[in-house]
């Protein structure tokens, strides 16, 4: 048997740590020495050891206490609630590192524009924030395979998709700062240019879909908001609506 000090030096960990620990009852040593002096085990550090083994694996204290009781269909729950859990933080962690990268590339591409890129670094940072949620809802009403298609590009294509469309915002802020009129030629010309590149893009399929459940789409517009900062969102909306009246 050892006392507070000695057991934690040898299973590294501190003192204030194991006092925490007996203070909420996850590990209570039940014997004393002569002085009165809790006493640490063979059997407390057992206990220490798996309580140290669960918050590897994030969980919380007040969810490993009744782990403690060796109960195997208590841990196989857990244990699965908790992959589920890491699973999403994993989806989370990787969502942000492509933001990141994402991030990297409107920087670069925006070289010399550097109050524009930030409102095209904002946008793009909150479409990601939007993604998921837009993902998960559209899970549920067309198949994985189509939501796929929609959503998961190769670096290469993502990288390309990206530049175009940070090259467009840019030249739309162009337009706006000098004051051009978004039914101009010069501004239809970007607008063409742009919904050529969906176009190519974007399989008829996935645009017929859509379609046919607008209304769904319509009920759940907070989903789908543009997160284009304005003005360049009224701007490229009243030039968009402009092209395709033209070609009506």
């Amino acid at each position: 048997m050892e006392t507070i000090g000695t057991f934690a030096k040898r299973i590294n960990v501190t003192v204030r740590t194991l006092r925490y620990y007996d203070d909420i009852g996850i590990l209570k040593p039940q014997s004393t020495n002569a002085q009165g002096h809790k006493l640490y085990g063979k059997e407390e550090e057992k206990i220490l050891l798996r309580i140290q083994a669960w918050k590897f694996l994030g969980i919380s204290l007040d969810e490993i206490k009744p782990l403690l009781d060796e109960n195997k269909e208590h841990y196989s729950f857990t244990l699965s609630l908790q992959k589920k859990l890491l699973m999403e933080q994993k989806e989370r962690l990787e969502t942000m590192i492509e933001a990141v990268e994402d991030a990297e590339q409107i920087v670069e591409v925006s070289e010399g524009k550097a109050v524009e890129y930030m409102d095209i670094l904002f946008m793009v940072v909150n479409m990601y924030r939007l993604e998921r949620e837009q993902k998960n809802f559209l899970i549920k009403h067309f198949s994985k395979e189509w939501v796929d298609q929609l959503f998961n590009h190769s670096p290469d294509d993502r990288g390309r998709i990206l530049k175009q469309n940070v090259i467009y915002f840019h030249k739309m802020i162009d337009a706006i700062n000098q004051g051009k009129d978004p039914t101009s030629e010069e501004v239809q010309c970007i607008i063409k240019e742009l919904m050529v590149d969906i176009e190519k893009m974007v399989d008829p399929s996935i645009v017929e879909q859509i379609a046919d459940k607008i209304d769904l789409f319509e009920e759940n517009a907070h989903l789908f908001e543009s997160v284009i900062p304005e003005p360049i969102k009224t701007y490229s909306d009243q030039a968009v609506n402009h092209y395709y009246l033209q070609k009506k």
